[in-house]
């Protein structure tokens, strides 16, 4: 039921703000699992690229949980075609932005500063 409600939710604001789905996505994530965290379009008049971060938690390899800060995160965009990514930008405050991407698919790439634990939330990443 929280999926559909966010799935509607995301559907409503990319109607809004005119976002075409290829050129948005909204997931969930878990830092070194060895997966990207999603993939997003930009298009020659969408280069930028928008990613954010919420719902954060701290997964202590334990089992534990604990709270968890943007400023624990960075995240990076990698050509789906070609393989190359960007640097590493800082999540701190809460959303990062990349400009003038070639028109190409990327992968989100999220990485955390911490060791001991992983960190899990959601990520936003959109091309406007």
């Amino acid at each position: 039921m929280k999926k559909i409600f966010r799935v509607t939710v995301l559907v409503l604001v990319m109607s809004i703000f005119g976002v075409s789905s290829s050129l948005a996505a909204t997931s969930t994530f878990v830092t070194e699992d060895g997966r990207y965290e999603t993939s997003l379009t930009t298009s020659s008049s969408k280069n930028d690229v928008r990613i954010s971060v919420s719902s954060l938690k701290r997964i202590y390899y334990n089992g534990a949980f604990g709270s968890a800060s943007p400023s624990m995160l960075q995240a990076r965009l990698c050509s789906a075609s070609t393989g190359n990514c960007t640097v590493f930008h800082s999540l701190s405050g809460g959303s990062t932005t990349f400009t003038n991407m070639i028109p190409s698919t990327y992968y989100v790439d999220i990485r955390d500063s911490l060791s001991g634990s992983q960190i899990g939330g959601t990520v936003n990443a959109y091309a406007y």
